[in-house]
């Protein structure tokens, strides 16, 4: 996973579906820490050529998000 200016940032664990089978929230692990954020599915593009989730995020907004719940 990159951040909005194609950095890598980290790697993704788990995406979450709503009832409706979209993805509602992204948690990702970050590179260099142990944490794993909770992103909104709606801040990422997907870019299919290079198989790269790209964020519509700066890398400190992406290490500045909610930390995921254990599990």
């Amino acid at each position: 996973m990159a951040d909005a200016n194609g950095i890598l940032v980290g790697g993704v664990q788990k995406v979450v579906l709503d009832t409706s089978g979209k993805p509602q929230t992204v948690e990702v692990a970050l590179l260099g820490s142990h944490a794993v954020v909770v992103i909104d599915a709606a801040r990422f593009n997907y870019d299919q050529g290079h198989n790269v989730l790209m964020a519509q995020m700066e890398a400190h907004e992406i290490a500045a998000a909610p930390i995921a719940p254990p599990g």
